[in-house]
């Protein structure tokens, strides 16, 4: 039986272009743990730099640990710089890109909660239900926000 060879050196013409992704809220389960920081957030912030997220779309990042959500965007932020382009510690070849995680910073909420209480579950469901509510046009009290209304991101 013949195996066929598959010539793999110009893949990256050969890929389908990729599209925007639709309206999302992207719920993280322990995102204050190294995983979050070194990959999850490095793998995002590559998908904001590339613009292949939504305008409208949202991280609620939940963790055990309260803390103020500049300050939790700060520690992302800097697993980010760690991990991806010239800041990193490793070989990388593009610079930061500052309107990337800008972007992508503005989007997140940091929901405090143990999981181990049925309480926090519904105080996550009304976060979630409010954030899908201002970004997705399919969720049933979506209304297009004002330009008045300061936006659900804190």
């Amino acid at each position: 039986m013949e195996v066929p060879v598959v010539d793999r050196s110009n893949r990256r013409q050969t890929q389908t272009p990729a599209h925007q992704a639709p309206p999302c809220v992207l719920v993280i389960f322990g995102a204050g743990g190294d995983l979050t920081k070194r990959l999850l957030m490095p793998a995002i912030y590559n998908l904001a730099k590339a613009k292949l997220l939504s305008e409208k779309f949202a991280i609620i990042a939940v963790d055990r640990t309260p803390k103020p959500v500049d300050a939790f965007r700060d520690y992302l932020a800097e697993g980010v710089r760690s991990f991806v382009s010239d800041t990193a510690s490793g070989p990388a070849t593009e610079p930061f890109d500052q309107g990337a995680w800008e972007f992508l910073a503005s989007r997140i909420t940091h929901f405090a909660g143990d999981l181990t209480e049925p309480d926090t579950y519904a105080r996550l469901h009304e976060v979630f239900e409010k954030t899908a509510a201002s970004i997705s046009p399919w969720h049933p009290s979506y209304s297009e926000p004002s330009s008045s209304s300061s936006a659900l991101w804190v």
